[in-house]
């Protein structure tokens, strides 16, 4: 072991490493490193000044150059170009440019020391292909002594939403501190933002602060948004304002700040709009750091192990999350990021899941927990309970709640349900004595509104967003209250598995056959469900294939199945989508997209609805799309909904028979480009009929109803992020009032509502549309 001059370790090795090197196991000046150190040494940094000469003297625009940037310091590692990767071709010349002018640096100094040098690799796996790819780059003498994977007796437990999973952390903080515990001594590693709501609002209940280190971005508040606005307005004078700016003394630190930023990022040779667009990126990536509690519980980003006195509570320990897989959109393939000696999705994912494993195995006072269903999706623990021998436990009602008002709250729920269904599971009885009054009997249930100014970070999506335009009481029951009954409909477990289909659809051996047959074992339905999706094997198989035959008939660049998309609406407001489908079709610079949703619901798409809020989703994604970098400067083809769902049952009597009636259930509908050149990417054959639904008139001319010049699609972008904005506005003014909508035979926001019978809505609440339209127009005339 003397000979080895480099070891590559997890940090909570060090200690006994150490201790080995000071008894005389290893050489005495051996240097150890963590596998992020080594990923520090071996690559490069680029320099400030490299974004002005690539825009100046490459012709890159910022947009470019910040997609460009991760990208260009990579190792110097021998590596042959692929004649058909333009990409990596890219990047080379960048590099080489960059590098003859200086802009970018390696550490040759660690590559000459360690060069061919004896290499011990400890604690990480032998099979970590990107950790072996870093390594080969200076050296081959490497040797592997990976540690046992060991089990660990510990608890994980499930609960059926994320409100009573956080009550149950907030109960046992409780517990510990009754112990003596101190708050400092415990932390929460930080969980999805789904959680934030239930913290905050359960935090108050439980007396309990929470204490979050993560700033606000600059561009966020109200005085520098304003300033920058006023400073860039136009390019006239800018320099002058500018200079004024500077020179003044500031009233707030946050316009310091963004002095400072000002004054270490010059203009230079930047044109007026690259520099605009350069510091509104640097103003949105700084946050600044808000007054906190001192006391209170810690969510950390990152854990150290060492600490024997912390307690750790790991909130949302679900499979897709606890080890998280990343879906980003990168400029750079799989292939193309090995052979740069980049790691790729699935490297980070199982660096992810090794440490992981590391903390559950060596914290000593650890807490796991997770929640079947959040929000509309159903999650399951995560993979490492059985790999590491974990038990699963179903969460209960803990004995002793320590927060009166989230007891009063779970004993009305079981009151009524013993009152309704005579389901009683013993909290009644435990509970009973915070109803010595029986005020249960005589509470008044009406409505009356809430005076409350909610300022927490909120993310809306669709779903939440038409919750709130159906009915805004609706919303508050489900989604500030969390109220909701879990419900888990046929409807939505075709959904998941025509997503899992379509997904895996595109593996090159793919058989449509035995994968149904396995999804449908692993879903574990009942009998009568497991009959009802057996009747939509001819409808999936037929969607499989209505995607295929389009794929050869596009002249497609690039697709993405199940894209998540987000922007800011203001400071505490994210707005978060994910698009089912993304084809981008068309040639290197003529890019045209089509976003596709999957309903396998009832679902119409009508423009007169979006003044009302409703069917927002294909304009809210449209919203999305635009106003991410990577697609920012494509056109927008079409937005369609592609119905999944078949109401009748039919004998066919032969396969092409089912295609051709399923292929006419499957036509896409919404709106699409009134370009017919840029529509032949898509669909070469448009006139035919065959993929988009009443597109075209006999004439073969495009239907009024169908199809939209390039203006309509920026007037629902504008509708949507309109309606947004209110609804954000109107939810955080608590603004809950009882008012379903209603229209003819189309809408009925009560038809479907898990909490229409416990709503005390009257005739008077419901919104008509109709009646609104009408009254308009009489008032029109």
């Amino acid at each position: 072991m003397k000979e080895v001059n480099l070891i590559i370790a997890p940090y909570y090795l060090y200690t006994s490493i150490l201790k080995k090197r000071d008894e005389g196991v290893f050489n005495p000046n051996v240097k150890i490193f963590t596998k992020e150190q080594l990923v520090s040494s071996l690559f490069g940094r680029v320099k400030n000044k490299a974004l002005y000469y690539l825009i100046e003297n490459e012709g890159l625009g910022l947009d470019l150059y910040l997609k460009y940037l991760p990208f260009l310091v990579t190792p110097d590692i021998t590596h042959e170009i692929k004649e058909n990767s333009e990409s990596i071709k890219k990047l080379d010349y960048l590099q080489k440019k960059l590098k003859e002018n200086k802009l970018i640096s390696l550490d040759n100094n660690f590559l000459n020391k360690y060069k061919e040098g004896k290499c011990l690799v400890i604690g990480y796996r032998n099979d970590d292909e990107y950790l072996n790819r870093l390594l080969k780059s200076f050296t081959n003498n490497i040797s592997f002594y990976p540690l046992n994977k060991e089990k660990r007796s510990l608890n994980v437990y499930s609960y059926p939403n994320v409100i009573s999973e956080v009550a149950a952390f907030f109960n046992e903080v409780s517990n510990l501190i009754k112990k003596g515990v101190k708050k400092e001594d415990i932390k929460l590693l930080r969980p999805r933002e789904d959680y934030i709501e239930s913290l905050r609002y359960l935090s108050i209940h439980f007396n309990i602060n929470i204490i979050d280190n993560v700033g606000t971005p600059l561009l966020h508040y109200p005085l520098v948004k304003e300033k920058f606005n006023n400073l860039f307005i136009t390019e006239k004078q800018f320099n002058d304002r500018l200079a004024t700016f500077l020179k003044e003394e500031q009233s707030s630190n946050e316009l310091n700040e963004f002095k400072n930023l000002l004054i270490f990022t010059p203009k230079l040779n930047l044109g007026f709009d690259n520099y605009k667009y350069l510091i509104s990126h640097l103003l949105e990536k700084k946050n600044l750091l808000e007054m906190q509690f001192e006391d209170g519980i810690e969510i950390v980003d990152s854990v150290d192990i060492f600490k024997d006195n912390e307690h750790l509570f790991i909130l949302d320990f679900s499979q897709s999350n606890y080890p998280h897989f990343k879906k980003e959109i990168d400029l750079l393939t799989k292939e193309e990021k090995a052979l740069l000696g980049l790691p790729t999705n699935e490297d980070e994912y199982l660096n992810e899941k090794d440490k992981l494993i590391k903390i559950i195995l060596n914290k000593k006072h650890l807490y796991l927990s997770f929640a079947t269903q959040v929000g509309e999706r159903r999650y399951e623990k995560s993979i490492l309970v059985d790999e590491l021998g974990l038990n699963l436990i179903k969460g209960e009602l803990a004995k002793q709640l320590n927060s009166t008002e989230y007891a009063r709250y779970i004993y009305g729920i079981s009151r009524d349900l013993y009152r309704n269904f005579s389901e009683d599971d013993g909290t009644i009885k435990a509970l009973e004595f915070i109803d010595s009054k029986n005020e249960y009997l005589s509470f008044d249930n009406s409505f009356k509104g809430i005076n409350y100014i909610n300022t927490n970070s909120i993310v809306l999506s669709y779903t939440s967003v038409d919750r709130f335009y159906n009915c805004p009481f609706s919303y508050y029951l489900e989604r500030v209250l969390k109220i909701g009954e879990e419900v888990d409909t046929h409807y939505m477990k075709i959904g998941l598995l025509a997503h899992k289909l379509l997904e895996e659809s595109k593996a090159p051996n793919f058989d449509f056959k035995t994968r149904f047959v396995e999804l449908l074992k692993e879903m574990q339905l009942s009998n009568r469900d497991r009959i009802i999706m057996e009747g939509y094997e001819g409808l999936l198989r037929s969607t499989i294939k209505f995607h295929s035959i389009l794929k050869e008939k596009m002249s497609l660049i690039e697709e993405h199945e199940e894209l998540p998309l987000e922007i800011n609406i203001d400071a505490k407001t994210k707005l978060k989508g994910i698009v089912d489908k993304l084809y981008v079709v068309g040639e290197k610079n003529n890019r045209n997209l089509i976003l596709i949703d999957y309903k396998t619901g009832n679902s119409t798409y009508k423009d007169k609805f979006i003044d009302y809020g409703l069917n927002l989703q294909l304009p809210i994604y449209c919203l999305l799309i635009s106003n991410n970098l990577k697609f920012s400067n494509d056109k927008i083809l079409g937005v369609y909904i592609q119905k999944i769902r078949d109401n009748e049952n039919f004998i066919f009597e032969s396969e092409k028979e089912e295609e051709n009636y399923y292929y006419s259930i499957l036509k896409f509908i919404g709106k699409t480009l009134n370009d017919s050149n840029r529509l032949r990417y898509f669909d070469p054959d448009y006139e035919l009929g065959g993929f988009i639904d009443g597109l075209v008139t006999s004439t073969g001319n495009f239907t009024k109803a169908k199809s939209a010049s390039e203006d309509y699609f920026i007037e629902k972008k504008s509708q949507a992020l309109e309606k947004v904005e209110e609804a954000n506005k109107r939810i955080r003014n608590s603004e809950f009032k009882i008012q379903p909508i209603i229209e003819s035979n189309s809408l009925d926001a009560c038809l479907y509502c898990e909490f229409k019978d416990v709503c005390f809505r009257r005739s008077k609440d419901f919104l008509d549309l109709n009646k609104l339209e009408a009254s308009t127009k009489g008032e029109g005339k």
